[in-house]
C-alpha cells in the first residue's frame, strides 16, 4: 500500500538540488567558469535554467514513491526549493571567494562584487568574440534574470511531470500498458482513417491499436502525418486512459496542433461484454495484445 508522503517528495527534490549544486560547483573548479553565468542570445539564463530544472528532478522519483499527485502543491515545492537552493550556491561560492581573499570583505561583500565585477563577453563556441567589460550595477539585473532562469527551468520540468497520467481517485499513478506511433503519408489518408473510428473510447481504442506500423517515412513531404498512441492503466480501480499525439508534417518540420490531439477514458466494465484482441493488419501488426 502506496503512502502520500509530501516528507518523501522533498527528501527527493532536496537530494537532487544538493547533486545540483555539487554539480555546478565542481564546474567551477574545474573550468573556472560559473554554469550560471550562460546566457544564450544575451538576455536568456540557460545555466540557471538548467539549474532549476536539474535541481526539480527528485519530483518525480519522489512522487511515484510517495504516489503524491502533480498538483498545485508540488509546483510550489519545486520551484521554492530550487531557488533556495540557488541561494545557497551563491552563498557557498561566495564565502569561497571571501576565504580566498586576503583582506576577508565578508560574504555578502564577496557576492555583490562576484555580480558587479563579472565581465559580460560574448563568445561564439569556445572562442570569445567580444567583451563589453565589468557589468556593474547591471549585474543585479543579470542576477534576477538568473533567478527567472531557475524559477522557469522547475516550471519547465513540472510542466512536464503533469503529462503523467494520475488516477485522482485512487491517488496513483497509472501504468503505460502500450505505446507506438503510427505513420499517414498524406493528411487526408489520417482523416480517412479517422472517419472509420468508432464513438465508443473502448472501441476507438481498439480501433487504434489494431492498425499496422509502418516504417518512418525515409523523405516525408508535406502533410505526411505521424499519431503517437498512448494507453495507461490504474493498477488498481484499472481505468484505461488513451491519449493520442497527432503531428503533421508541413515540409520542414512536425507540428502538433492541439486541436487534433485526443483523449478519452472507460472503465473495464464497459467493455466486459465483449474484450477485444486487436489483430495484425498487414506488414507489423498492433503493438497491443488486448484492450479491455
Amino acid at each position: 500500500m502506496y503512502k502520500r508522503s509530501l516528507s518523501t517528495v522533498v527528501a527527493m527534490i532536496g537530494l537532487s538540488q544538493l547533486i545540483t549544486i555539487l554539480l555546478y560547483l565542481a564546474v567551477i573548479f574545474l573550468f573556472r567558469f560559473d554554469p550560471t553565468n550562460f546566457f544564450a542570445m544575451v538576455l536568456l539564463p540557460f545555466g540557471a535554467l538548467i539549474f532549476g530544472c536539474l535541481g526539480s528532478l527528485g519530483a518525480l522519483p519522489g512522487a511515484k514513491i510517495a504516489q503524491y499527485p502533480v498538483d498545485a502543491r508540488l509546483r510550489n515545492i519545486m520551484i521554492g526549493t530550487s531557488m533556495t537552493a540557488f541561494v545557497v550556491y551563491l552563498l557557498i561560492v561566495a564565502a569561497v571567494i571571501n576565504w580566498a581573499d586576503s583582506s576577508h570583505p565578508g560574504v555578502i561583500t564577496s557576492l555583490v562584487q562576484l555580480q558587479t565585477q563579472t565581465e559580460f563577453a560574448f563568445s561564439k563556441g569556445t572562442h570569445e568574440i567580444g567583451n563589453l567589460g565589468e557589468v556593474g550595477a547591471w549585474g543585479f539585473l543579470l542576477l534576477a534574470l538568473k533567478f527567472a532562469g531557475v524559477a522557469g527551468g522547475s516550471w519547465a520540468y513540472y510542466s512536464s511531470l503533469r503529462l503523467i497520467p494520475y488516477c485522482s481517485s485512487c491517488r496513483v499513478f497509472n501504468r503505460t500498458r502500450e505505446k507506438g506511433t503510427l505513420y499517414f503519408h498524406t493528411f487526408d489518408a489520417w482523416v480517412a482513417e479517422m472517419k472509420k473510428v468508432p464513438t465508443e473510447p473502448w472501441r476507438r481504442a481498439a480501433h487504434m491499436l489494431s492498425l499496422p506500423r509502418q516504417k518512418a517515412l525515409s523523405i516525408p513531404g508535406k502533410n505526411y502525418v505521424l499519431v503517437r498512441l498512448y494507453r495507461h492503466e490504474c493498477p488498481r480501480c484499472h481505468e484505461q486512459h488513451m491519449r493520442e499525439q497527432v503531428q503533421v508534417h508541413n515540409g520542414s518540420q512536425l507540428v502538433a496542433p492541439k486541436e487534433l490531439a485526443s483523449a478519452y477514458s472507460w472503465l473495464p466494465s464497459q467493455a466486459q461484454s465483449k474484450k477485444v484482441t486487436p489483430e495484425p493488419q498487414g506488414g507489423v501488426g498492433g503493438f497491443g495484445r488486448k484492450v479491455i
